[in-house]
């Protein structure tokens, strides 16, 4: 993942305007395929790499309640989710962001009917906001009303959700409070501990990340001087890790 920029260490601002030391973003998932001077990984190794991807998200499909289709969550998996329903085999609806004033003017785009049950596909939870939005927007957006706006039939129920990463700040309780249940393919934890331990993360900023999640780092200003170059935030570019994994140094 960080070989394909997927994963970045830094400063960053989250949805809600909170600062962060660390991010992920799927969005480049669906361009991987051939990119060696970023990556120095084969054709097949890339794609291999976005089929380990989608299987996730597919894994977390198959352990939630039956359902009848799968959508993002407007916009950062907006292609993700078509690949992922390509290989599961899912109906992929879309939800419209913004109105239009042609053509078919439905909130949400694709075939179901009243009572159809759809599971939200995103890449992060740190607040659950986003995704209990989500949720409520896709049950009202897809009421049928008549002329006076009076609700004739229910639309979609929205009951799951499936995500990349768990940032471990409470989200999921949350969510679950909003009625949402989220599953997650990886947890904060493990993608820190498994960056370090393999050697590709430096101990400074493994630190840095650990003080941010105590609660005792929470602004760039609280770095100071500890916080590297991002050259230099990790022990080896994705070039050197490849090729330490290639000839077995790593």
């Amino acid at each position: 993942a960080y070989r394909n920029s997927l994963v970045l260490f830094g400063n960053f601002a989250l949805r809600d305007g909170s600062w962060s030391p660390f991010y992920m973003d799927v969005r480049p998932i669906p361009s991987v395929s051939e990119n060696p001077d970023r990556t120095d990984m084969s054709r097949a190794d890339q794609l291999q790499f976005r089929a380990n991807v989608v299987g996730a998200y597919s894994l977390l499909l198959d352990q939630v309640d039956p359902y009848d289709h799968i959508q993002s969550i407007p916009e950062a998996t907006n292609a993700l989710v078509g690949m992922v329903g390509y290989a599961h085999g899912d109906s992929v609806l879309n939800r419209r962001v913004k109105s239009k004033a042609h053509g078919n003017k439905a909130e949400i785009m694709g075939h179901y009917k009243p009572g159809d049950v759809t599971v939200l596909l995103d890449d992060v939870i740190t607040t659950s906001g986003a995704k209990v939005d989500e949720k409520n927007l896709v049950e009202e957006g897809s009421k049928v009303r008549d002329q006076d706006d009076n609700v004739v039939e229910e639309g979609l129920i929205v009951k799951d959700a499936v995500i990349m990463l768990d940032r471990e700040q409470g989200g999921i309780e949350r969510a679950r409070e909003g009625g949402l249940n989220v599953l997650a393919a990886l947890t904060l934890t493990e993608l820190i501990e498994i960056s370090y331990a393999e050697g590709a993360m430096i101990r400074q900023a493994y630190e840095i990340i650990q003080g941010f999640r105590a609660g005792e780092i929470t602004d760039p200003k609280d770095l100071g001087s500890k916080w590297p170059p991002k050259e230099e935030l990790f022990v080896r570019t994705p070039l050197q890790f490849t090729r330490d994994i290639n000839t077995g140094s790593l």
